[in-house]
């Protein structure tokens, strides 16, 4: 009982460790904001009332999320590389960063992609609630903000390294400890769903969690996952631009992506099993 509830307080530790980074981060950002804007207001005389401050203030973090993002990740990281050196353990072996087999690359890769194009798909199929569409059109236009650079940077390589390491790499593995995997899946893939905060991203975030886990699992290799996780959002963030409108085009585009959703997690399990 004891070990189970230490286990399980890390694996809580971990995921406050992740959104405290976040905000330490931008409160450090906002701190820095708000002094840029009172020495401009000191320097050119300018008077700003509250809403235009806010608006201003706004304005720059929005410019500025991606980078916000990537800092808070690399905040992250070096705190768990000094974490586990003061215990005298690897931050590589502790998240389970291990290289595996190259004969998982390209499904991990067709993996990501047509889970991505499925996403992208469905959400333009289903018919949601315009309000809901419209909060999750204005969340993922931060993502877009900026440079094409800070974009990738942030989003397909600092995002994906930081959450695997995070949740499938600390929080699965300690939670696998005292429970059932298919348990330790759910609550750490749940866990990952939350922390994305807006309705739509939770729920396709959590079943991806699951997916990544699996990945996870079966390879024996959250850089694994990692992959998976980064061609996810690369296809995310230009998959877009294919012009995929028409009714038959989308449906065309769930059922191939579903296909080889499918094939790629049979064949990643079959050789899981086959190997053991």
């Amino acid at each position: 009982m004891k070990n189970t509830a230490l286990q399980i307080g890390k694996a809580i530790c971990y995921v406050l460790l992740f959104l405290g980074c976040q905000v330490l981060t931008s409160f450090i950002v906002q701190f820095a904001f708000g002094l840029k804007i009172g020495f401009e207001m000191s320097v050119t005389g300018e008077v700003l009332n509250e809403q235009e401050l806010i608006a201003r203030m706004t304005e720059l973090l929005m410019a500025s999320i991606n980078w916000i993002t990537m800092l808070s990740g690399i905040v992250t990281i070096l705190f768990l590389l000094v974490f586990f050196k003061i215990r005298k353990q690897r931050l590589a072996n502790e998240a389970n960063l291990f290289r595996f087999e190259k004969v998982y690359i390209l499904p991990l890769i067709l993996l990501g992609a047509a889970f991505a194009m499925f996403v992208l798909c469905m959400l333009n199929f289903l018919p949601l609630p315009e309000s809901l569409l419209e909060s999750y059109a204005e969340a993922s236009s931060w993502l877009n903000t900026g440079s094409i650079l800070s974009s990738i940077l942030s989003t397909v390589i600092t995002a994906p390294i930081v959450e695997e390491i995070i949740f499938r790499g600390l929080v699965l593995s300690r939670l696998k400890r005292v429970m059932p995997v298919w348990v330790a899946v759910f609550l750490s893939s749940l866990a990952f769903g939350v922390v994305h905060g807006q309705l739509l991203w939770i729920a396709y975030a959590f079943v991806l969690g699951i997916v990544f886990a699996i990945v996870a699992e079966c390879t024996k290799s959250t850089a694994a996952s990692v992959l998976v996780h980064m061609v996810f959002n690369l296809v995310g963030m230009f998959g877009g631009y294919l012009g995929i409108t028409e009714t038959w085009q989308i449906l065309l585009a769930v059922v191939v992506s579903a296909a080889v959703m499918a094939g790629t997690l049979s064949y990643i399990i079959k050789r899981k099993k086959t190997a053991a």
